[in-house]
């Protein structure tokens, strides 16, 4: 799977494999990365390779139970055996604070703006309003994956346009 072989690449750069190999025992910062996925048969694709590669990991999606969501995202902020958040952006988009983690990856969306914004503001605190996150949407050209970051791109493009006050602009009125 080749969305499967990228995650890994990106695991890679960041040094998930080097931190479970030496890391953990000098006391070492974990890498913190987040996976969105909006399908769980993706999600527990991915829980699977993680578990098969021996990566600590959190998962949140529908399916989560109550007492599973308690404190996932300080579990996963503080513990440096859990390197990975898996979630859906629809379940884990609003009132986590998953601020350890400087990078996510798209590894599937939906075409709603106001999902991703909410996903991806989950690794920012009111504090680091500025502070940079890398953001990668695992979409070949062609597929519909690719599609979707295209017209997330566009509203997102749309809505920044609106927002600097240039919607006379936008809507063609001086």
């Amino acid at each position: 799977n080749p969305k499967m072989q990228a995650l890994n690449d990106i695991m890679s750069e960041l040094g998930v494999y080097d931190y479970i190999e030496n890391g953990l025992s000098n006391g070492n910062k974990s890498p913190k990365l987040i996976v969105w996925s909006r399908f769980v048969w993706n999600i527990k694709q991915i829980e699977k390779f993680l578990k098969d590669k021996g990566i600590g990991f959190l998962s949140l999606f529908g399916e989560t139970s109550n007492k599973a969501r308690k404190d996932i995202d300080q579990r996963f902020n503080e513990d440096p055996d859990i390197c990975v958040f898996v979630g859906q952006p629809r379940s884990g988009g609003m009132s986590l604070d998953l601020s350890g983690a400087t990078t996510q990856v798209y590894f599937s969306n939906d075409y709603s703006q106001f999902n991703r914004e909410q996903s991806s503001s989950r690794l920012k605190t009111m504090k680091e309003e500025h502070r940079v996150i890398h953001t990668i949407d695992l979409a070949c050209k062609g597929s519909i994956d690719y599609d979707i970051a295209k017209a997330l791109q566009e509203k997102r493009d749309i809505a920044e346009m609106v927002n600097r006050d240039n919607w006379r602009e936008f809507l063609g009125r001086r």
